[in-house]
């Protein structure tokens, strides 16, 4: 296979992630709700693991360009550093963008989770005492204390658990959403340096 050949394959497969990964993000945000906290928190974390996907098919479609006899043509190499540059520039403010909207959300959102615990806990104690009400004379007080003390510990423990689900989740979340903006950064001032970076190649091979 010549070289020729491996360059169309690799723009083509470069193409074909940045269209795929741009329909992915078109299904996880649509409909907009960024007023909504709950759904800024889920949208964020889909994101978030796909973030790679636009800049992976960005690199693949320019090196597969540089293997390629387009590289010469001013015209091919200027419009595809206008293009790719401005899609990284635009990820890396969308990136930015969100990982200040997940750092407004996620409070929120723990804070609505647990406060549905303690209202499922705060339930079935009202259950609890409605049926000991019902037979105080049939229930032991021990047994009722110690159902009571049950539901309380459980509650912390559910708490505990949501807190720490939440936490590993936030972390890898903003992290990822933060060094991927970066990295769109960084993609972006290279992409519009691809004159140099593609002429340097020429002078190399002469």
């Amino acid at each position: 296979m010549k070289l020729k050949d491996i360059s169309i394959i690799l723009m083509t497969l470069g193409f074909a992630t940045i269209v795929s990964s741009f329909l992915d993000f078109y299904t996880y945000m649509y409909p907009v709700a960024i007023k909504n906290p709950e759904w800024v928190f889920d949208v964020s974390q889909r994101i978030a693991d796909t973030t790679l996907l636009p800049v992976l098919g960005i690199l693949i479609f320019l090196l597969g360009l540089n293997f390629s006899n387009f590289r010469r043509n001013k015209i091919i190499t200027t419009s595809a550093k206008v293009v790719f540059g401005s899609l990284c520039v635009l990820f890396f403010s969308f990136l930015s963008l969100n990982t200040i909207l997940y750092g407004i959300s996620m409070k929120s959102v723990q804070n609505t989770k647990i406060q549905a615990l303690k209202a499922e806990n705060n339930n079935s104690k009202e259950r609890i005492n409605t049926v000991y009400n019902q037979n105080k004379k049939d229930i032991p007080v021990e047994e009722y204390n110690i159902a009571m003390k049950q539901l309380n510990d459980n509650l912390i423990y559910q708490i505990n658990y949501l807190n720490l689900i939440h936490t590993k989740i936030n972390i890898k979340t903003l992290l990822t959403l933060l060094l991927f903006s970066f990295v769109y950064l960084i993609a972006a001032i290279k992409i519009f340096s691809l004159d140099k970076l593609l002429q340097k190649r020429r002078t190399l091979l002469r």
